[in-house]
């Protein structure tokens, strides 16, 4: 969970599209080992807003158990601001699953309409992250995501299980 990988976007997008009443979850799998005290569940607890399918807290995982984490999934979502090689999203698509992530950097050059879900850019944006990138210091720009198509996507991957299967099976044999 950091600023660059847009958890909090999510979260948000993720409340925004999805009904309490749908059948349809969000399974959060991530951490910060590098933030003191980093508590998952309340930083979901506080990028969530309004009633909202559940969202879930999935806790680290030792060695190969990652595996099942994916496979337990119907689909990948990233909406990252920027990523060097984006080793998730290459894991996921090797599970089989079809990946929602941003068309900005890395993932641009090996996940397109085939074999995935890329998320418009909205607008190139400052680095603004504290933790990572100190105040006062530039640290050039990142991709934000496109929520509307963020929410767009998802609800068609929701909607369209067959096609988003098919896209998951293409992106395992491109892997």
């Amino acid at each position: 969970w950091e600023v660059r990988k847009g958890t909090d976007d999510l979260v948000r997008a993720f409340c925004e599209e999805f009904r309490a009443d749908e059948p349809v979850e969000l399974m959060l799998h991530c951490s910060n080992p590098w933030i003191p005290r980093f508590d998952l569940e309340a930083n979901i607890r506080r990028a969530a807003h309004g009633s909202h399918a559940p969202i879930l807290a999935s806790q680290p995982v030792a060695g190969d158990a990652i595996v099942d984490v994916y496979r337990d999934a119907d689909a990948f979502v990233l909406p990252t601001r920027a990523e060097g090689w984006g080793l998730p999203i290459i894991e996921a698509m090797a599970c089989g699953l079809p990946v929602i992530v941003t068309n900005y950097s890395a993932p641009a050059e090996y996940v397109n309409d085939a074999i995935g879900y890329p998320i418009r850019v909205e607008a190139m944006i400052d680095v603004d992250d504290r933790w990572f990138f100190p105040e006062g210091r530039a640290a050039g720009q990142w991709a934000q995501p496109d929520a509307a198509h963020l929410r767009a996507v998802m609800r068609h991957v929701f909607e369209h299980p067959d096609e988003a299967s098919e896209k998951g099976r293409r992106a395992r044999e491109e892997v």
